[in-house]
Parts: C-alpha cells; structure tokens; sequence
C-alpha cells in the first residue's frame, strides 16, 4: 500500500496508516547527501509544548526523506514512540503533513524495537500475557492483608495486576524483596497507615514470586526483553535495520527502557525530541515547578546536551461562526 507522497487524495483512516516499510533485505547506512557526511552525534531537541514537538519532528522527518531520496525504500527513516496509540496517530499526522500516503517510513514502539533485536538470534515470541494475571491472583489471596480488603469482591484481586505489572516492568528482582520490606517497615509508617504498609509489603512478596515463577516456567519478561535489546544494539548497531532514528514521545520510561533509548542514541546518533513545558510567566523558559520525568531528562541529557527550545506558539487561528437550529444539530 505505500505510495511516494503527492498529490494523492487522503486516502481513509485505516489505510493512511499503513506508511511503513520494512524490507527484510536492507542494510544500514547513514542517509547523507551526495559529498556530505552525516553527524556521529546524537541530538536532543526541546520543544515547548507537544504541538512544538510535532511540528519539530515533522520539520525534520522531510529533511530526512529529502537527504534519502530513493535510498529511504531500503533505509527506512525508524520513528520509535512509546505507545501503541501514539504511533497510529503519529502515523495519521504524517499522512496529513505528507499529503496522503508516504514510502520509507517505519514508526515502532519501543518493545516493538526490543523484540525485533532479540530476534536477532533466534526466532522470540512476544511475553505472555496471560500467565500473569493468573499468577497475580493465586498469590494475592494468600496474603492476609490483601484478603481482609480485596477478598469479598467480585473478581476481587484484579486491582492488584496493575501495581505487579510496573513492578516487574521496572526491573524488579526477588534478590530485592527483602530490602524493599526493611525499607517500608523503617520508613513507611511516616508516611502511611500499618494497614497500608501491609499492603505495601505484601505487593513486594507478590512481585517476587511471579517474577520467580515466570523465570521458572521460561517466559520472557519485558524487563529482560529491554535489557537483552539494549546489550545487542550496543555490541552491533549495525544490525539495527534502519537509516535515521527519531525518538518521539517520551516524557517518563523505566530504568530498563531509559537504556535502550540511551543505547539509540548513542549508537546511532539519533535524535530525540523532548517536550519541556514553559512557563507561564517567562515562555521562553522551562517551568522549573514541573518536576515529572525530570530524572529521565537527566538521564537523556547525560548523552547529548539539548538543542534550542522551540517556541510553542501555535500558528495564527481563525474564528468561525455557524448557525444551528437547536442543539442537536449544533
């Protein structure tokens, strides 16, 4: 389905985001001019505000096919975002800025990413999501503390999947139960009920036990997943089949997903675009009172110093007036 962007009429929603292209053959290379050659750093760009980070991307998204030329059908420019959902709409934004479909354009998720370099080896199938959950309820009505809550509901220990789930995506280990305990018994009462301390406590013990239940059955972790793409990107980026990488996005990642963005943009000078809301009585500044995802953009600062912020005024608006009668039709 994909197309050379011109003019072609949009076409609908379900096939304007199939732009991608991923040719099993292609090798990497840098996408450069003919005599010129291509950057070997990474860089970060500061957008004020999301719509500054879009416009950015796109800014440079047709830099980027314009260096390409054909070559972007055999290295695809790679755009890595962290969500399913962001990716189809970023897909949609870049069929409306193209002006219908586009050719050379790959958009993953993160995980996608991670998967696909673990396969490197030998052929992966995707985590298993169905053993969890099981798990998770085995182990949660063993707990007293959970039980007293949570055990005369209907479908009773489904509020406990979730807090497991960011446990283990963040690399929790067994090794660190016990330490975690001590630490909730010292200081959690400073700042929580003993009943919620319990509970606390016992959520730790259950993350220990899936963990080392799906290590004993043999099912791959997304921790372990991230953590095995990052060493293989780092020990041969080549192999990572793309031309220029654009991470778009990302406003907060766990540990093990912060090194594999850290290993992009390290080994393939990628560049990332970071959105750092202004503030509002100085809009050519960060607000220094947005305190999240600043120890992830410390992170990422640590690999390339930021660029010049964008300025995140829209462009110019326009005022309409329509005429309905009732409110149904309006």
């Amino acid at each position: 389905m994909d197309s050379a962007a011109g003019a072609l009429p949009t076409p609908p929603l379900d096939q304007r985001i199939a732009i991608d292209t991923t040719p099993s053959a292609c090798s990497h290379s840098s996408i450069v001019r003919e005599g010129e050659t291509a950057s070997s750093r990474p860089r970060v760009r500061i957008g004020r505000g999301p719509l500054a980070c879009e416009r950015l991307l796109l800014a440079d998204l047709d830099e980027n096919l314009e260096l390409a030329g054909d070559a972007v059908l055999a290295r695809p420019v790679l755009i890595v975002v962290p969500s399913r959902s962001l990716r189809l709409h970023l897909l949609d934004r870049i069929a409306d800025h193209r002006g219908g479909a586009a050719a050379g354009i790959q958009c993953l998720t993160l995980y996608a990413i991670a998967l696909d370099v673990a396969s490197w080896v030998a052929p992966m199938e995707p985590p298993g999501a169905d053993l969890l959950p099981i798990l998770v309820r085995r182990f949660a009505a063993q707990e007293p503390a959970l039980r007293r809550s949570l055990g005369h509901l209907h479908d009773s220990y489904a509020p406990v999947l979730s807090p497991i789930e960011d446990l283990l995506e963040a690399g929790f280990d067994p090794a660190l139960e016990e330490a975690l305990a001590e630490v909730l018994e010292e200081e959690g009462h400073e700042c929580a009920s003993d009943a919620e301390v319990e509970r606390a406590q016992a959520l730790v013990r259950i993350a220990s036990r899936c963990a080392e239940t799906l290590s004993r059955e043999g099912a791959t972790r997304v921790p372990d997943l991230l953590r095995q793409a990052t060493d293989r990107i780092r020990r041969d980026p080549d192999r990572l089949q793309a031309g220029t990488v654009m991470i778009y996005g990302f406003s907060d990642a766990t540990g093990v997903a912060t090194d594999l963005i850290q290993a992009l943009l390290e080994t393939r000078a990628a560049t990332m675009y970071l959105d750092q809301p202004a503030d509002p009585a100085n809009p050519g500044q960060s607000d220094e009172g947005a305190d999240f995802g600043r120890r992830f953009t410390e992170r990422i600062l640590l690999v390339s110093p930021p660029s010049e912020a964008a300025p995140s005024a829209p462009p110019q608006g326009s005022i309409e007036m329509a005429r309905a009668l009732g409110g149904q039709a309006e």
